[in-house]
């Protein structure tokens, strides 16, 4: 076998095993779950707790050069604006909701621009689909009895 063609193959196969990683990554929650659960899922799959956290989880390739300071700024950043880590326990918990948190969620997924794109490429799977959006929505809707005002 050529080396041009050794290449090309080789590609092609890296190629296939990332869309099938993606593919299998990137899978809204099931039906089958309650809505509150759906909406937990969505929150620990798309990322949003590792950077909206009090106390975050750093990624291995933050200390990377030219990435690492990108990424501690991003974190920063989003920690500065807006803390979901209580969002996320209430919600598991059934607990009262913090309306303010809960209109930002919702403006960021109707807007597409959580998480940001610079995230995802690193996080495979992390982009929130429409239908994960719609599940949020659905869920915020059906649970407006649960909403608590709350000072940011």
């Amino acid at each position: 076998m050529k080396t041009s063609t050794k290449i090309i193959l080789g590609a092609a196969i890296l190629a296939l095993a990332f869309i099938l990683t993606y593919r299998s990554i990137n899978q809204e929650p099931s039906d089958s779950l309650p809505k509150y659960m759906q909406v937990t899922a969505i929150m620990e799959n798309s990322g949003c707790i590792l950077c909206h956290n009090s106390q975050p989880k750093m990624p291995f390739y933050a200390n990377w050069p030219l990435l690492g300071g990108k990424i501690k700024g991003d974190m920063k950043a989003a920690i500065n604006t807006i803390e979901l880590k209580s969002l996320y326990d209430s919600i598991a918990s059934g607990g009262a909701i913090d309306t303010s948190k809960l209109s930002k969620i919702l403006t960021v997924m109707e807007e597409g621009t959580m998480p940001p794109l610079s995230f995802t490429i690193f996080r495979l799977g992390s982009a929130v689909k429409s239908r994960e959006a719609e599940i949020v929505r659905e869920w915020a809707t059906d649970n407006k009895h649960l909403a608590k005002v709350e000072e940011d």
